[in-house]
């Protein structure tokens, strides 16, 4: 099985798949600049820069912002993407959405119970922490 590697793969395989999400202003905004790049790596492409563009040319920038993290995301937790278009995607989640853990202390009968929470967006939910393929 050939890994997922361009620009045409993410805007078939992620981007259309998750479109609904999105409006349709906005969905033509991603799919625009995707499919001008589509002979390109994915992990070539995909920079802070460009998707901060993205984000400023949108119509909702919230939506958007939560919609392209949330697509990077399905990168990462596929199987099906090439390594480094896995690395870039966790180096972009980590600079432009860095998601920040909250540790708090909980005692159960006395006993400290550690806890890290991470707090998802209303864009992200369980069901759709899924592969892609």
């Amino acid at each position: 099985m050939s890994k997922n590697k361009s620009c045409f793969d993410f805007l078939t395989k992620i981007v259309n798949t998750l479109k609904y999400k999105l409006n349709n202003e906005d969905y033509k905004i991603l799919s625009d600049e995707l499919f001008r790049n589509r002979d390109e790596l994915l992990c070539n492409w995909l920079n802070v820069e460009t998707l901060k563009g993205l984000i400023d040319k949108s119509y909702d920038k919230n939506k958007m912002r939560e919609f392209i993290k949330l697509c990077l995301q399905k990168v990462i937790e596929s199987g099906s993407w090439d390594t480094g278009a896995r690395e870039k995607s966790r180096e972009i989640l980590k600079d432009l959405f860095g998601r920040r853990l909250i540790k708090i202390n909980v005692k159960y009968k006395e006993k400290a119970i550690f806890c890290k929470i991470s707090i998802r967006s209303s864009v992200e939910t369980s069901k759709e922490i899924v592969n892609v393929e």
